[in-house]
């Protein structure tokens, strides 16, 4: 049990931390936190970061971490080579694009990407369910792709196409 005058001297500690009082930062002693500041003297400025020091994989379990690329050229993916790269900052993209129309054996559908990339991203494309057509990137820039399906003959109304683009940001 604390006396009058300790609690008095415990209400006072707890008061230097932001909004506190003697019931919040339980377990804390008290002191005010730098402004700025993060734990055990780290840092928040993006500029201060050391490489690998954040693990963005881990951020909600959603960016999955794109480690190494090969190819000809650093920021044009694009270009075939077997030079291998760390890319920087990845942007990944992806849907299902819908062509309809009339009875039709080859089509094409022109996506437009979500956000625009900053160099032609690589993009991968399959077909939903018909495995009588097949599908492909006819022609690709930073903003677009187009979709090119046919079929081995059969008359299509409607063809469905998966895409996913990956490039840089």
């Amino acid at each position: 049990m604390v006396d009058g005058s300790h609690a008095s001297a415990f209400a006072l500690a707890a008061q230097g931390v932001t909004n506190g009082n003697s019931h919040d930062h339980n377990g804390g002693d008290g002191a005010a936190i730098p402004a700025g500041g993060l734990a055990d003297g780290a840092v928040n400025t993006t500029a201060k970061l050391a490489n690998d020091i954040v693990d963005d994989t881990k951020v909600g379990n959603r960016v999955p971490q794109f480690y190494r690329r090969q190819g000809g050229d650093p920021t044009n993916w694009d270009i075939p080579g077997v030079n291998d790269y760390t890319p920087g900052a990845v942007r990944m993209q992806g849907g299902c694009a819908q062509w309809t129309g009339s009875l039709a054996s080859t089509g094409i559908k022109v996506v437009t990407f979500p956000v625009a990339f900053s160099a032609k991203p690589i993009v991968i494309v399959s077909v939903n369910g018909n495995y009588q057509i097949t599908a492909d990137m006819a022609s690709c820039t930073t903003t677009t792709v187009t979709l090119e399906w046919r079929t081995n003959g059969a008359q299509q109304t409607n063809v469905e196409i998966f895409w996913f683009a990956i490039g840089t940001e």
